[in-house]
């Protein structure tokens, strides 16, 4: 992880924003941020606009083919909720 922390260092301190992938390698960040996401996806289902400006929330429809695809985004902008000792690691 400690290449993409550099990476991600280098994104922000040139004010870019970027995305990058959980996996379960790291159980307790990986944990975490389900927990997160799981709390956003209720607050979501009682209403969209209770996710307050941490997070945003887009859901795309279309029929193409004869296929119907269905595509939900929910992201946060902020990470100052996680622990600390688990995000440095």
């Amino acid at each position: 992880m400690g290449i993409q922390t550099e990476i991600i260092k280098d994104i922000i301190d040139c004010e870019g924003d970027y995305v990058i992938c959980m996996k379960k390698k790291q159980p307790l960040l990986f944990d975490e941020f389900a927990d997160q996401f799981n709390y956003a996806q209720r607050q979501l289902m009682e209403n969209t606009s209770s996710l307050g400006e941490m997070w945003s929330y887009t859901q795309d429809e279309k029929k193409e083919h004869g296929r119907f695809t269905r595509r939900t985004t929910l992201v946060c902008h902020e990470l100052h909720w996680m622990n600390q000792e688990i995000r440095s690691n």
